[in-house]
């Protein structure tokens, strides 16, 4: 029987390379379909496998999940009432250098959401993927171990890992079947590990880990300076709007009152329950800040405070696995390769 990657395929070609749809064997090419139509795990690829975001399956476009909509609409609307309402103010009364130092933060944070929500967070392939793809050997150079573990199926969890990697804090995924690093998890609503896993953000609908954490914290950075330029500007603009209508209204001699009417009042709400959001947002980044100056993960640092200590989890040669300061790395796996289905990738 053929396994799901040869040594070599009917026409010769190494596994190595992919295996082209419509290349020799006919019955065999009907079999193939790109690595991003048959992933095993949750993530949702699109733009033809360039992009992949997390684990919601009940949303499309697949990275607009209910709490990733709430994000972008507490982004757009307060920023597009700037744009429309505040902007000719400022270029009237101040300068037009506001605006564009406005739409330059706003520029970022569209930016930078983008890109956390759609990277590839440090996706470690699960076995049956590494072996239909035949990157073993490539995975373990980029890794500096065996990600596939010692034994077979036959051999307990425990012994899948050699003792000087589990001395190192190396562990087995029973769900992947390979060995993780040491700062890498498996995430539940993505359902794969994830190298130096953060934690799975609902609001950009993405794991947060080794490849992405730098766009997470430009982007919460990004919606702090966003907050703190629009917000007080709106509200700068909302009062010298109702200014102007009193006096107009002193002018007029008129009786009636304007006050604050109901759409006034409406801005006014939106605008507190959008400051609310962008004062969280400013706890979070804050969070985040602190987490980078003590080499910590909000993994690690929750799962130290259960534990009542203060301190990480103890890792021999913690610094050769990167934090929020490390390099991203090299993306582990391509999903625009061809594989061959058989069922076993699922």
């Amino acid at each position: 029987s053929r396994s799901l990657f040869s040594s070599f395929m009917p026409d010769g070609t190494p596994v190595g390379r992919p295996y082209l749809v419509g290349e020799a064997d006919p019955a065999l090419a009907q079999r193939t379909a790109r690595l991003y139509e048959t992933w095993p795990g949750k993530n949702r690829f699109f733009c033809q496998g360039l992009c992949v975001t997390g684990g919601n399956e009940t949303v499309s476009p697949p990275c607009f999940g209910p709490e990733t909509i709430c994000a972008w609409v507490c982004i757009l609307i307060p920023s597009l009432l700037y744009f429309v309402v505040g902007a000719p103010v400022f270029v009237d009364k101040v300068s037009v250098v506001v605006p564009l130092i406005v739409l330059g933060i706003f520029a970022l944070t569209i930016l930078s959401l983008l890109l956390t929500c759609c990277t590839d967070p440090g996706i470690i392939p699960r076995r049956s993927v590494i072996l239909s793809a035949g990157t073993a050997e490539q995975l373990s150079a980029a890794l500096g171990y065996n990600v596939l573990g010692t034994g077979d199926d036959s051999t307990e969890n425990s012994a899948r890992v050699p003792q000087d990697l589990r001395q190192m804090g190396f562990k087995w995924c029973a769900t992947c079947k390979i060995v993780r690093p040491p700062r890498a998890s498996h995430c539940s609503d993505c359902d794969c590990c994830v190298l130096r896993f953060d934690h799975h953000c609902p609001f950009v609908n993405n794991c947060v880990g080794q490849r992405n954490y730098r766009f997470f914290v430009m982007f919460t950075t990004s919606v702090c300076l966003l907050a703190g330029t629009v917000l007080p500007s709106l509200a700068f603009v909302l009062l010298h709007y109702q200014r102007a209508a009193l006096r107009d209204e002193e002018t007029t001699e008129s009786d009636e009152s304007s006050g604050w009417s109901w759409h006034w009042i409406l801005l006014a709400a939106l605008g507190c329950v959008v400051a609310l959001a962008a004062l969280l947002v400013c706890v979070l980044w804050s969070y985040h800040v602190f987490l980078m100056f003590t080499g910590q993960t909000t993994k690690e640092h929750w799962t130290a405070v259960r534990r009542n200590s203060g301190s990480i989890p103890k890792v021999r040669d913690l610094h050769r696995f990167p934090s929020a300061t490390g390099t991203r790395g090299p993306r582990l796996f391509q999903p625009r390769q061809y594989v061959v289905v058989d069922g076993s990738l699922v």
